[in-house]
């Protein structure tokens, strides 16, 4: 995984849902303060990520209503590039199509 600027301090919210959002759509979640510190932010990250096992063990099956959705979907987000809008620290990259990518200064 990586860290890209949009990723620093960003939490995930529990509902999201493991697809490619659709254009125009907005990023859920939501960012620390600025001035937090890494461990806030790891600190935090964890909380989301035990919300989401507890959601996925209320609802571990996939079921159909309005549309196909599931319990602990954020934590499958963080496995995607689209579905986190690129914030995830996962399963970013700093190379795409086989060539690096520029790093951005901000977090250089």
């Amino acid at each position: 995984g990586g860290v890209m600027f949009d990723s620093l301090g960003w939490i995930p919210q529990v509902d999201m849902l493991y697809r490619a959002p659709s254009e125009g759509a907005e990023c859920g979640g939501r960012y620390l303060q600025e001035g937090h510190s890494i461990d806030e932010w790891v600190d935090a990250l964890n909380a989301a990520y035990r919300e989401g096992l507890k959601d996925f063990r209320r609802q571990p099956s996939w079921f159909a209503g309005e549309e196909r959705k599931r319990g602990g979907e954020m934590l499958l987000c963080l496995t995607s590039t689209p579905a986190c809008f690129s914030r995830s620290v996962v399963v970013e990259s700093m190379i795409q199509a086989g060539m690096p990518i520029e790093e951005d200064p901000r977090i250089a």
